[in-house]
């Protein structure tokens, strides 16, 4: 993968209008990788991208990828699908497959057109946090992080840093991708996975974590896109842990405390 390039754009190779079926090709390499495969949050970009793609004209409200095997450095080819175009709701579906067609994760998504409806409830409100230039930046080449960390920028600044025997698993910072790139929803996608799992500072040391599957509600519709500020402000916390699985809340503001994302995720930890 060309890291020079927008990291989750991959290649069309063919678009079928009577089945609405968009696929398109691309690579993986190690610099990318979480452990034994490549990190979940630039899977999940690529696949959104994809849909984008597919269904340009409405914004993302819901996506969820759940994560089959892990994914290795190599070919390979997403295979997207617009199962029903509704009045103001698309659903699409994809399945990422490696060059022996073997699935390596499988996503749904819910697409939809702002609605006239005048109720309005405000999303949960950014938490205290210093300005981002006041909070040092975690070294790019620190060892105990995955290799994909180093495309990111991180601001520990919210709660407890990892591996310190903390009572509650919460953290949370400021972060950004290196590259300058423009604020799209596949860039959310990246943040909102880029952080370790909450349950981290309650540790001591780092144990193998894997992602089981994750959903992403988008708070924002594209034009509001355009407006939001880096870096981004997440917070993650852990709902419950039980039997190895661990559920996850993570969210997600822009510098000036907009809310623009939230997630859930089930983590697997050995």
């Amino acid at each position: 993968m060309n890291t020079q390039q927008t990291p989750w754009q991959w290649q069309r190779e063919s678009y079928d209008s009577d089945s609405s079926i968009l696929v398109s090709s691309g690579s993986f390499d190690e610099s990318w990788y979480q452990g034994r495969g490549v990190f979940g949050g630039l899977s999940a970009a690529i696949i959104l991208q994809g849909m984008i793609e597919l269904e340009p004209l409405r914004s993302p409200r819901t996506f969820t990828l759940h994560c089959v095997a892990p994914i290795l450095a190599g070919d390979a080819k997403l295979f997207v699908k617009c199962e029903r175009r509704g009045a103001k709701v698309s659903h699409l579906s994809a399945r990422l497959l490696d060059t022996n067609q073997r699935v390596l994760a499988f996503a749904s998504a819910s697409f939809g057109e702002a609605r006239s409806f005048s109720k309005h409830i405000a999303a949960l409100a950014a938490p205290d946090a210093p300005l981002p230039n006041q909070v040092e930046e975690v070294p790019k080449d620190l060892e105990i992080m995955p290799a994909f960390c180093r495309y990111f920028s991180y601001r520990f600044c919210l709660d407890h840093l990892p591996y310190t025997q903390a009572k509650e698993a919460t953290m949370g910072g400021w972060c950004q991708l290196r590259q300058n790139l423009p604020i799209s929803y596949p860039y959310l996608a990246c943040i909102l996975d880029a952080w370790a799992p909450a349950v981290f500072p309650t540790l001591t040391a780092p144990i193998r974590a894997a992602s089981v599957d994750f959903t992403y509600h988008f708070l924002c519709n594209r034009e509001e896109l355009l407006n939001l500020e880096l870096p981004f402000l997440y917070r993650g916390e852990v709902l419950s842990l039980s039997d190895g699985y661990a559920e996850e809340r993570d969210y997600l503001w822009d510098r000036k405390g907009k809310a623009i994302a939230t997630a859930r995720q089930l983590y697997a930890y050995s």
